[in-house]
């Protein structure tokens, strides 16, 4: 782009519209200062003319692609919503299983405790699901 100075304020805006005639529709971009209104891209800015096509002439092997695709497109939605309940079920099983594991209890004497507890006897596997719990429940407490 050619630049011109046009004062000591320069504030550069970009505007693109659509303008409609004689059946072409055209992309119209113009670059200018925003405070003095010289324009700062050479160019015409004007895209080609472009005509809707209006005259659909479709064949029965046309139709039958596009239904194709669309019942496809239909699966696929199908299988997200399909991926979402059961995300939504892993949810409420997670916060459930934090329900249990965070309940705590006072004994007669005072002392609290969990009733709940998972047990591991190998100090190695213990680490692990212990930040397998932890990460479980960050992902749980940032929804």
């Amino acid at each position: 782009m050619n630049y011109m100075h046009c004062c000591d304020n320069l504030e550069q805006t970009v505007s693109t519209f659509n303008v409609s005639d004689n059946g072409f529709n055209f992309n119209v971009k113009v670059t200018y200062c925003k405070n003095c209104g010289s324009k700062k891209a050479t160019g015409s800015g004007v895209s080609d003319g472009k005509k809707a096509n209006e005259n659909f002439k479709l064949s029965v092997r046309d139709l039958e692609i596009i239904e194709n695709a669309l019942n496809a497109k239909v699966s696929r939605l199908d299988d997200i919503m399909s991926l979402k309940s059961k995300c939504d079920q892993y949810d409420v099983a997670v916060k459930e299983l934090f329900s249990l594991l965070d309940a705590t209890e006072e004994t007669d004497e005072g002392r609290v405790h969990r009733p709940v507890q998972i047990v591991c006897v190998r100090t190695d596997m213990l680490i692990k699901l212990e930040n397998v719990l932890a990460t479980l429940k960050s992902t749980m407490e940032e929804d």
